[in-house]
């Protein structure tokens, strides 16, 4: 279909993206996937659909990402109203996909 799981590399698209998973929130709905990940070196995130870095802009929630080496996936998260990163274990990535788990997904197409 042509999409990839969304970057969040603004200000603007950030608080774009809140008001949209805002909907989700009210229904207690607090995990999403976004297209960041540190793969290829630990600790440098970048941006799956471009292989840019993520940066300047972020928005990493307290404590994230953390040093566990075997989360390598970007999620967000709420922390009451505002919405956050955070880095995940890519394998409830691949869990929510098979079994619709209760990570969603949000993505863009060009």
């Amino acid at each position: 279909m042509g999409g990839f799981l969304a970057t969040d590399d603004s200000e603007e698209k950030h608080n774009y993206l809140t008001q949209v998973v805002s909907l989700f929130h009210v229904f207690n709905e607090k995990t999403f996937w976004i297209g960041g990940d540190d793969y290829i070196f630990e600790g440098t995130w970048r941006w799956t659909e471009t292989g840019a870095s993520i940066g300047p802009f972020s928005k990493w929630k307290a404590g994230s990402p953390s040093t566990n080496t075997s989360k390598n996936c970007l999620a967000m998260t709420w922390e009451g109203d505002s919405l956050y990163w955070y880095d995940d274990h890519c394998r409830y990535w691949r869990q929510d996909k098979i079994s619709g788990g209760r990570h969603y997904f949000i993505c863009e197409k060009p």
